[in-house]
This record gives structure tokens, C-alpha cells and sequence, in this order.
């Protein structure tokens, strides 16, 4: 019985080693106080945003290579039995040309502070995608995204989007322009929009401004900008961040974060996060945050 399972073993090194998988991840434990727009506070300790992560590349020659991955998460939220998926991605790329992924992985969020801004181009969404990136030229990176809009807030099943966006970084200055064209004939919530970003690394601090403008098929725009600072101190990392959401003649949507990280260790690290919320109708216009998190 000994020797099966060593053999088992052996041989499953062995294709892990000839494939190169990967297997990261990581464990969290929060404790956190909310307060409701009533007044109402709650409080308390939670497991929170447990993941794991399979990746595999292999060499194809001729400068291809091929790279998968795939994802769970939530796997601790709220004593979950079920791990929820966080999607699967496939790329093939061919050095200096760029490369082209196949993928249904959340994309980012574009602004900071969750919840504040709500348009399909400035929080992330779920949806199956794909994309080609190229390769740096001077600096300069084209992406453009194709989207059959099988999920996501802004559109439903075959309300298809594009997405063109150019990166530019030199030094410590980056920039990058989207603009983003849906399906109009099919699409009865959004008529796309465009957005950009800056950023200024000058090594005490890195400072970030974007802005997100879209429209509904109404004609009715949005405005979404949102700001953040971020500075380094030895072990220690500080940050503020703003954004703020208006919508036609709407009130404006506003929030506020401070954010302290503290990295015990390469993959040990504490962080304090405290978000304010202005106007709109946010369930928790105030949260605060302390978690402690271990990356493997």
C-alpha cells in the first residue's frame, strides 16, 4: 500500500514538474464594524477572502507559449460550503507580437472604492472574453477586448461590446485611453463611453487620477472620477483614495478610504482599511477594516 501511494506520488510530481503548474493562493481573517445609513452598527470577526489559484504554461517553440489558469475564492465567506469560481483563462502568445486570451475572469475594477461607481466600465464585471494585447512599442500598448456579454450588470446574453484601449509608460508616468462601443441595436442600458487614467510613480508616493464617462441609450450620462495616493514607508504602505458617480440630474454618489498595510513578512501581511460613503444609497456609508492575510 506504502509503495502505490509513493509511486502515485511520484508520478504526480512528475507531471506537475513536465507541465509547470503553479498552485498560489491565500487565507484571511477580518474583523470589521459597519454602520447603516439609520444608524445601526454591527461588528465582529470573519473569515474572508480565501482563494486558490491553478496556473500551467508550456513552451511551444518558435517563441509561442501557451498559459492557462483557473480559480476558486470564497471559499471561507460566511462559513461558505461551496467555493465560487473565479473564472479560467487561456493565452497564447508569441514573443514581440503580443498574445490573445480566451476568458471569463472578473475583470478589475477601473476606479477606486468598490461600490461607488456602478457603470460597466469602471467596475470590474464578469463576462466571457477575448483579447488581444501586443507588445510594447516605445512604451506605447494597444489592447483591444471583444465581449459576447454573457454576464454582467450593463448587458445580457448576445449583447456584445469592443473595447480599445492604448497603455502608455515611460519612467515613472503611465497613461492609459478606453473606449468603449456596444451592440445598440441589442443593448438597452448603455451606449458605451470612454475613460482614462494617469499615474506618477516619484518614488515617495504614486498618485492616480481617472475618469470614466458613459451613457445610457437615453442619452443620459454618467461622470465617475476618483483619485488615490499611495505612499511607501519601510514596512509600511499608506494610501487615501476618492471617487465620486453622477448620473444626469441624479445626486451625486461620493466615497472616502484610508488604507494602512503592513507586510509582516513577504507573504504575511496587516491591513486597516476605513471607507466613507456620501449621498446615494449605500447600505454601509461607513466600514472599517482590519485583516490579516497569508499569500502562498
Amino acid at each position: 500500500m506504502k509503495k502505490t501511494l509513493i509511486a502515485m506520488a511520484a508520478v504526480a510530481v512528475a507531471g506537475v514538474a513536465s507541465a509547470q503548474v503553479t498552485i498560489t493562493g491565500a487565507a484571511a481573517a477580518r474583523f470589521e464594524t459597519a454602520t447603516t445609513a439609520g444608524g445601526t452598527e454591527s461588528k465582529g470577526f470573519y473569515m474572508s477572502d480565501s482563494a486558490i489559484k491553478f496556473s500551467a504554461s508550456e513552451d511551444l517553440g518558435g517563441g509561442l507559449t501557451a498559459s492557462a489558469s483557473f480559480g476558486l475564492d470564497a471559499m471561507t465567506v460566511n462559513n461558505a460550503t461551496t467555493a465560487a469560481n473565479t473564472g479560467s483563462a487561456l493565452t497564447v502568445a508569441a514573443a514581440g507580437m503580443g498574445s490573445v486570451t480566451v476568458s471569463n475572469v472578473e475583470s478589475g475594477d477601473y476606479l477606486p472604492i468598490d461600490l461607488v461607481t456602478t457603470s460597466l466600465f469602471s467596475n470590474g464585471q464578469t463576462t466571457d472574453r477575448v483579447t488581444f494585447k501586443s507588445a510594447a512599442i516605445m512604451g506605447a500598448t494597444i489592447t483591444v477586448t471583444y465581449s459576447d456579454g454573457n454576464s454582467g450588470a450593463d448587458y445580457g446574453v448576445g449583447q456584445t461590446s469592443m473595447v480599445y484601449e492604448l497603455d502608455y509608460a515611460t519612467g515613472p508616468f503611465a497613461v492609459n485611453i478606453g473606449q468603449y462601443n456596444v451592440d445598440k441595436l441589442n443593448n438597452a442600458n448603455t451606449d458605451g463611453g470612454t475613460r482614462y487614467k494617469v499615474s506618477y510613480d516619484a518614488g515617495v508616493a504614486k498618485v492616480t487620477y481617472g475618469r470614466v464617462e458613459t451613457a445610457d441609450n437615453s442619452a443620459v450620462k454618467r461622470t465617475e472620477t476618483g483619485a488615490s495616493i499611495t505612499a511607501p514607508l519601510g514596512g509600511l504602505t499608506v494610501g487615501a483614495n476618492s471617487v465620486s458617480s453622477k448620473t444626469g440630474t441624479l445626486a451625486s454618489i461620493s466615497g472616502t478610504s484610508f488604507t494602512a498595510s503592513y507586510a509582516l513578512s513577504k507573504r504575511t501581511a496587516l491591513a486597516f482599511e476605513q471607507v466613507n460613503y456620501g449621498g446615494g444609497t449605500n447600505v454601509n456609508p461607513e466600514r472599517t477594516r482590519l485583516t490579516l492575510t497569508h499569500t502562498f
